[in-house]
C-alpha cells in the first residue's frame, strides 16, 4: 500500500485570501481576492458587497464589465464549493465592517438567478 497524500488536508488548507477592504460608499464595501497558485499569488480586484435596494439581503459583485445590455462577471471560479466559500467570506468581512446594521446574507438560489440573468 502506497502513502498518498490526504486530499482532506489540502481542502482545509486556507487557499485565498480577502485583502484591502474599505468602504466605498454607504454600506458598500470594495476588496480584492488573492488565490495562491502554484505561479504565485493571482489577485482579482473588484469585488463589491452592499445591501440590496430591496430588502434587507446583502449583495454580491464580482468584478464585471458591462458589454452593451448585459454584465458579463470577469472572475470565474468553476468549483461551486470554493466560489461558495469566496461569497461567505466576503460577507462576513463585510458583517465585521458594519456590525450596526441587520443584514441577511442574499440565498445561493437568488444568486444563482441573478448570475444567470448578468451572463445573458
Amino acid at each position: 500500500m502506497t502513502n498518498m497524500p490526504s486530499t482532506r488536508k489540502k481542502r482545509e488548507e486556507k487557499y485565498f485570501e480577502i485583502r484591502k477592504l474599505k468602504e466605498s460608499k454607504a454600506y458598500t464595501m470594495t476588496g480584492e481576492l488573492a488565490i495562491q497558485s502554484p505561479v504565485g499569488t493571482v489577485v482579482c480586484k473588484g469585488f463589491r458587497v452592499s445591501r440590496s435596494k430591496f430588502d434587507d439581503k446583502l449583495w454580491f459583485q464580482p468584478p464585471s464589465k458591462q458589454y452593451g445590455s448585459y454584465w458579463q462577471k470577469m472572475v470565474f471560479i468553476e468549483n461551486e464549493n470554493t466560489w461558495n466559500e469566496v461569497k461567505e467570506a466576503f460577507f462576513q468581512e463585510y458583517e465585521k465592517m458594519f456590525p450596526e446594521i441587520h443584514h441577511d446574507s442574499i440565498s445561493d438560489e437568488d444568486l444563482d438567478v441573478i448570475s444567470k440573468e448578468i451572463e445573458k
